[in-house]
């Protein structure tokens, strides 16, 4: 284990399923939703491995405009429908302001990606909903800078922040991003919002 969980803050996802305790909460699933189909089996995959949280994007911020954007509501549609159906969660990121009350509408958990960690528009936004956030780490983004990101939704109102540490980009260009695992340890002694 990296470092025993000292803070005392638990994010309730349902009444029977928390984040922050003692076990781990197994959120997957597609990168994309690209349609019903493969939905659904990632779904049952996640199902029969104990996953409580199916995540799918369907709004994709990609780097490339020429890349499948999602499905925006229709993605939406299909996560909510295909987790209903095997009693999973949903969680989906909101790219903009106005995504956010649609996010909310279909997502049990609200995520805001790496790349929109700094935009304080959308976090005032969530700040508002009341409903779990889940925020990632920006790429470029010291751990400083990552709790005042959280502090912005906080301070709207919300303070059902969890932490997701997705990697952060290596001076080497021949791998993607590297996990700070001592930003793990260090959040999770000193952070209210559990990571």
């Amino acid at each position: 284990m990296l470092a025993e969980q000292t803070t005392t803050n638990r994010i309730p996802l349902s009444p029977d399923l928390a984040v922050g305790g003692p076990g781990v909460v197994l959120m997957a699933g597609p990168c994309s939703v690209e349609s019903y189909a493969q939905t659904r089996a990632v779904a049952v995959a996640v199902y029969r491995h104990g996953g409580q949280v199916l995540r799918g994007g369907a709004f994709k911020p990609r780097t490339s405009p020429h890349a499948f954007q999602g499905l925006g509501l229709e993605g939406l549609r299909i996560l909510r429908a295909v987790a209903d159906e095997f009693g999973l969660l949903v969680i989906t990121e909101a790219l903009g302001v106005e995504h956010v009350p649609l996010v909310a509408d279909y997502a049990d958990v609200i995520q805001i990606g790496s790349r929109n960690m700094q935009h304080y528009p959308l976090l005032w936004a969530v700040g508002e909903t009341h409903k779990p956030v889940l925020l990632k780490r920006g790429f470029m983004s010291t751990v400083a800078e990552w709790l005042a990101a959280a502090e912005h939704v906080a301070h709207r109102g919300n303070e059902q922040v969890m932490l997701c540490e997705r990697g952060i980009r290596p001076f080497e260009t021949a791998t993607s991003n590297t996990l700070d695992t001592n930003a793990i340890a260090l959040l999770k002694q000193t952070s209210p919002f559990p990571i």
